[in-house]
């Protein structure tokens, strides 16, 4: 979805047409960012990394710096901007 929403003649009909515009729009927000969520494109990456990967991995997202970007109030707001 989210190449179909970037990729495609979608993408190029919407710099004319703003009815083409937002559908891609709602194809990228509204189908493509809960279909990433589902993909759970973490566990993926556990599962390909090695154990010295997953340590490194796991000490990525678990920091603060993550823990506030990943914070719903904070990812809110940076959605809508």
């Amino acid at each position: 979805m989210l190449a179909v929403g970037t990729l495609s003649p979608i993408e190029h009909y919407g710099n004319d047409l703003l009815w083409i515009d937002f559908i891609g729009f709602l194809l990228i927000t509204m189908i493509g960012a809960p279909l990433v969520v589902l993909g759970s494109p973490l566990t993926l990456a556990f599962r390909a990394a090695t154990p010295a990967g997953a340590k490194r991995l796991r000490a990525f997202y678990r920091s603060s710096p993550m823990r506030w970007l990943t914070f719903p109030i904070t990812s809110g707001l940076l959605f809508a901007s």
